[in-house]
């Protein structure tokens, strides 16, 4: 409902908007949809589709790592996946990031496989894009790419390619950096949000534990929207003096905001999700339901971890995706969302753990395509 009512001011009074506190991509993407006359039913049909690109992409990126069933299998799985069916439908962020995250992942397996410059250009727009909808996705843009860069022989061939990533990710970022600086007057790195979301998590006020949404609702975002509006200051001044808060908890609280960060990351890893993140109509059935399939997928993703561990530079984005996600999403508030946006990741981990107990003779070319030419000397 947020977004809608953003998206109709977009549209009906400037195409600006009124602040840069959420991240621009799902209020842009809304706007387009209500200018060309459309509301949210055309808008989830938009999103299905992206899910629908997801489960193309897990096919394409499983077979570059390890062959074609591969790709099939986590692919198959991929499409009947309860959590990521379920944010095809609504108005969330992953269910953009997903398939970004993927088409990066697959650009650079691409690549190194010999693939055109074309690859860096199409990882490069996707990292900006995807930072429009999840500022944290470009978090992953240099840990990916040096290890790209590392990768790439001759060594210069690498750190020209780093470059063009860089250069492509900063241009595509342009747009919305001119945008923000015309509605504050300086320079906003794609939202501000972020300050706010770090209160939430580390507010003196808020226990950890607690699971009651409305008296969340009313300290983190009713009090604090009074308070702005009493002091006359703008979103971003409202944001600075938050972060400002949050950081002397954290100073002041080490063992308090450790304790929290470790909440954080085992509710974002939990097989069912918590009371508090959950919506109304949740109930016994749908834990059952990620029971048997977010649990097994979870489980064997780990496990295929710590098989393929020797396997490391080879599938460096499968462990370092979920551990920049979780490292950082921990530092804000948390749910389980924000772990799909790695899920297809682990799915083909899951997989590929399969394959190494039952059939490890099919991992022999791990990482890179059949015919690529690099396949033997991997």
């Amino acid at each position: 409902a947020n977004y809608l009512r953003a998206a109709d001011s977009l549209v009906e009074e400037s195409w600006l908007g009124a602040n840069t506190f959420v991240a621009p991509g799902p209020i842009y993407f809304l706007g387009v949809v209500r200018a060309l006359g459309g509301g949210l039913p055309e808008a989830r049909l938009v999103q299905a589709l992206l899910g629908g690109a997801a489960v193309f992409l897990v096919v394409l990126l499983g077979t570059a790592v390890a062959g074609r069933w591969t790709g099939l299998v986590a692919g198959a799985i991929t499409a009947v996946y309860p959590y990521l069916l379920y944010i095809a439908g609504v108005i969330y962020t992953q269910n953009f990031v997903i398939p970004l995250l993927l088409l990066i992942a697959l650009a650079l397996y691409r690549r190194q496989a010999g693939g055109g410059r074309g690859w860096l250009v199409a990882a490069g727009a996707s990292w900006g894009v995807a930072g429009m909808f999840a500022v944290p996705a470009l978090l992953t843009a240099p840990v990916l790419g040096i290890w790209h860069a590392l990768r790439i022989r001759p060594f210069r061939r690498g750190v020209a390619d780093l470059v063009i990533l860089a250069a492509v990710a900063v241009l595509s970022l342009v747009p919305v950096t001119a945008r923000n600086y015309a509605l504050d007057g300086k320079f906003v790195f794609i939202a501000s949000m972020g300050s706010r979301a770090f209160y939430w998590a580390n507010n003196p006020e808020v226990d950890p534990d607690e699971r009651d949404p409305e008296a969340w609702v009313e300290r983190n975002l009713v009090q604090v929207e009074e308070e702005r509006v009493e002091r006359g200051w703008t979103h971003a001044q409202m944001d600075s003096a938050l972060d400002s808060r949050a950081r002397t908890f954290v100073r002041e609280n080490p063992g308090r905001f450790v304790s929290n960060y470790l909440r954080r990351v085992e509710t974002m890893w939990s097989f069912t999700p918590h009371t508090f993140t959950q919506n109304e109509q949740t109930g016994g059935r749908s834990r059952w339901i990620a029971l048997v399939s977010s649990a097994p997928v979870v489980l064997l993703s780990l496990l295929g971890m710590g098989l393929l561990v020797r396997r490391l530079p080879a599938l460096f984005p499968f462990y370092a995706l979920p551990l920049v996600f979780t490292a950082v999403f921990s530092m804000f508030h948390t749910t389980v969302r924000y772990r799909l946006t790695v899920e297809p990741f682990l799915i083909v981990l899951a997989v590929l753990a399969v394959l190494r107990l039952v059939r490890p003779g099919l991992l022999g070319g791990l990482a890179f395509p059949v015919g690529s030419g690099r396949r033997g000397a991997e």
